[in-house]
């Protein structure tokens, strides 16, 4: 393999790995405590996200994931407002 081709493939992973560590820091920027009651069932979770009404959305859609049954309930209990939702992190 000649040298050109082994420093290009060098750089190459130099920027793959710069971008998913910006990435990943950009993704956490706001954290939220988010609580949801449906159906007599209540639970809270965390979530991160890039906006807080980005976190707010992937936390209550991992509480309605695990307390609804099907398709048609989880778009329910989403279309629902959380009982609590409280910051933990961001601006």
């Amino acid at each position: 393999m000649s040298r050109t081709i082994k420093l290009l493939v060098f750089l190459g992973a130099v920027i793959l790995v710069a971008v998913l560590f910006y990435s990943t820091a950009q993704e956490g920027k706001y954290k939220y405590k988010v609580c949801v009651s449906f159906h007599g069932s209540s639970r809270c979770t965390t979530a991160s996200g890039q906006s807080p009404d980005q976190a707010i959305r992937a936390a209550q859609g991992v509480i309605c994931s695990g307390i609804t049954n099907g398709r048609d309930e989880v778009m329910a209990c989403e279309a629902t407002s959380p009982t609590s939702v409280e910051q933990l992190s961001g601006k």
